[in-house]
């Protein structure tokens, strides 16, 4: 089994590999959730662990499953996957709506707003 690399278009914030440390020192989480989160971090899991409804952005995951980053994104995302090229007619508009949800979640985890954009990035896995 051969190991490939996938081309990622998302619109976002980058945050490298910093995304979940950043959350669970942003809100009162116990030990054993901090454990979870940080494992395995995605939106599916800050909903079980705080019980709360989370804005709607979602955490995409890029560089490898071994060093993993993070970017913090909204609206369409597109790959293309071992070498064959993705025609994209046109990027699609992103919403000031769709930019608010962001800025609620960095506001709620105590995160420092950075401006997003597209951000054009890379999966090894």
């Amino acid at each position: 089994m051969g190991v490939s690399t996938d081309g990622c278009l998302v619109f976002g914030i980058d945050f490298d590999n910093e995304l979940p440390s950043l959350v669970v020192n942003g809100y009162d989480f116990t030990e054993e959730q901090e454990e979870i989160l940080l494992e395995d971090f995605c939106i599916e899991h800050l909903e079980e662990v705080t019980g709360e409804k989370q804005p709607e952005v979602e955490v995409f995951l890029h560089c490898s499953y071994e060093y993993k980053m993070h970017i913090l994104s909204v609206g369409q995302q597109f790959s293309a996957s071992r070498g064959y090229p993705e025609k994209i007619e046109a990027l699609p508009e992103i919403t000031e709506a769709q930019i608010n949800e962001l800025k609620e979640f960095c506001k709620r985890y105590k995160i420092e707003w950075t401006e997003p954009s597209w951000l054009l990035c890379s999966f090894w896995g």
